[in-house]
Formats: structure tokens, sequence, C-alpha cells
């Protein structure tokens, strides 16, 4: 099934990639680790993009977040093209990442809460008392105590430190959450609870989310369409039937 039939004839796409290629340096003889990468992301989809190591799927996240830039290819965001242009600070506004090691995501020399103020702060000023009340609030919707704001990475789990990465990343309100391994790192049980947490926001924001990983099982139960990726071409687009997630 196509995007628009999926989501709507009239909908405009929220992520267009077209044609993107990438060579490194590296790579003197002139092949490319992405080749002729095209795809759409709607508002509110739930995109999953699978491949082995080596298939292009981190650099493809790279060049998504503005960490490097495509050798050939656009991307437009809600209509803008951001792909080449834009900083990594003008595209976080946008697009937040959660990484697949929560712990080595959080500065360990700061609380929590001093980890969710930075945060907030990098993009725009705001006052004390106002940030204080949005990483309580934030904290809860992330199912984690007001109290944990005084802790620090290395006194809470993995699971719970993976819950604060998610509650800074909402912090910043964005269009597209890329998920990239982000249950990876966790026991089996833990992993299940991430993915229902970010099943359940991803639903009641109506935010776009690319999640990214290397197991098919757990990506079909929680995404609407998949990408299969190998060898830096994208083999296979699949609709995730309903009954299935």
């Amino acid at each position: 099934m196509r995007d628009r039939e999926r989501y709507g004839n009239g909908m405009e796409a929220l992520l267009r990639v077209e044609h993107l290629k990438k060579q490194f340096h590296r790579n003197s003889d002139g092949t490319y680790v992405l080749k002729d990468i095209s795809f759409e992301m709607m508002p509110g989809e739930c995109l999953g993009l699978i491949g082995n190591s080596g298939s292009g799927k981190s650099t493809i996240v790279k060049i998504l977040t503005g960490i490097t830039t495509a050798t050939k290819g656009c991307i437009y965001l809600e209509g803008k093209q951001i792909s080449g242009k834009r900083t990594q600070k003008e595209i976080g506004k946008k697009v937040q990442m959660i990484f697949q090691n929560p712990k080595s995501s959080l500065n360990p020399k700061m609380t929590i809460g001093q980890n969710l103020d930075d945060a907030l702060l990098y993009y725009r000023k705001i006052p004390k008392t106002e940030r204080k009340r949005q990483c309580e609030e934030i904290l809860e919707r992330v199912h984690l105590p007001v109290s944990y704001l005084a802790k620090y990475p290395s006194q809470i789990s993995g699971g719970e430190c993976q819950r604060v990465c998610i509650a800074r990343a909402l912090l910043r309100h964005p269009a597209l959450l890329i998920c990239d391994e982000a249950t990876s790192a966790l026991d089996v049980s833990v992993q299940k609870e991430i993915v229902d947490l970010l099943k359940e926001i991803q639903q009641e924001e109506h935010m776009a989310m690319l999640f990214i990983s290397h197991d098919l099982a757990l990506v079909a139960n929680v995404c609407d369409r998949i990408l299969m990726l190998s060898d830096g071409e994208i083999k296979k687009i699949k609709c995730v039937p309903d009954e299935a997630q």
C-alpha cells in the first residue's frame, strides 16, 4: 500500500528523502555506501528501517540528523529542504534521536534534572520556574517519579535512563523521533516496557517515528511499514497488517 493511500491522498509527507547517495573519501574505487535511497514518511507514521551491520542504516541516520552530509540527493522535512543547508542545532528543533546506550547518552556528572534542564536551554531561554515545571511534567510522562530529578544516571537502571532520554527528546516537541537500536542494550523484559512506552507516546502525540533495528520481529510489532536495507539499497518496502501490531 502506498503512503498516500494509507494516510490519505491529501496528506503531505512529513519527511521526503530523494535519491540519497553517500560516498566516503576512503571509497577510492567510487563505490557508494548509500545508493539512490528514496522514501517518504507521513505525519504520525511509524516507519521501520531494518538491515544488517554495514547495510547503511547508521549513515542514513547521520544524514537525517545533520551529523554528515549526503554526496547527492535531497531531504525535505515539512516541505523544507534540510540536506546540506541546516546545522545540527536547526535540524534538532524538529528531529530528535534516542540512542542505543542510554547511560552514555546522559552526562554522568549532571543530575537527571540538570540533563533535562540543559536540553531545554539549548534551544531557547525559558524562566527557571517554567523549566522546572516542564522537567517534572515530562518525567511523569515517561512514568518516572519527580524525585528522580535529583538522581544521577549512575543511580538508576539502564531502562530508567532510556526513559529519561525519551523524556529529553520529548521536551523539544519533535515532529520526527528517530530510535536507533533504542532497546537492543536493555534486558528483554525492559525492552518491552520501552517499546510500549514509545508506541503510547507516538500514538498520543501523533508524532512520526523512525524505528531502526536489526530485529525484524520487533520492528513488525511497532511499525506501520518496514524498509529493508541491504548494501546501501532499499531492497523491499513492506506494509505491516494492523493485526500484526
